[in-house]
């Protein structure tokens, strides 16, 4: 299962309002107990919210506990969140920290290489060149690269320079 941090506050606020009188931190808790791995990115959105972050430790606990997998994404280090529960933070500790940085311009490069080359596409460096310019991160790559295959399957276009061009362009401007 993948849920943010925003959005498993959200759902524990609405189990809370829809069962208020008989509500069960432990039965919340036994939805997440049928995967077999967890990944709740944006973690620090938690921040604060002090009874979601209880409710959270249990959850962790049956993951760990069993030998299931879970995974934390947050934009800061673990030892900056303040108002953090401290077995969450003791959990944060005992994994593996990686740091993800921005993408390589040879990284893009090679991602926009294999992607048309899974197509069948061929390509100038100029077309590689273009997407590894226009944008820092992966996912604006492949969402251009996406909507670039939209145009040549559905709309019979040609994968080119022009094409290429008029796609990014487009979106810069949305």
């Amino acid at each position: 299962m993948v849920i943010t941090g925003e959005k498993l506050i959200a759902k524990y606020i609405a189990a809370l309002r829809q069962n208020h009188t008989d509500f069960s931190t432990v039965e919340f808790c036994k939805q997440f107990e049928v995967f077999d791995a967890l990944i709740v990115e944006d973690i620090q959105y938690l921040e604060g919210a002090l009874s979601t972050q209880e409710m959270f430790v249990i959850i962790a606990n049956h993951f760990f506990e069993n030998g299931k997998q879970i995974v934390f994404t947050m934009n800061c280090k673990p030892k900056k969140l303040e108002v953090f529960n401290e077995q969450l933070l003791a959990k944060f500790e005992f994994g593996i920290h990686v740091e993800i940085h921005k993408p390589t311009e040879l990284l893009k490069k090679k991602i926009v290489e294999k992607f048309c080359e899974e197509k069948a596409w061929k390509i100038c460096e100029e077309q590689k060149q273009l997407l590894a310019d226009a944008y820092d991160t992966l996912p604006g790559i492949l969402g251009t690269l996406k909507q670039i295959q939209f145009y040549v399957e559905e709309m019979n276009c040609v994968p080119d320079p022009e094409l290429f061009e008029k796609v990014v362009r487009n979106r810069k401007n949305c």
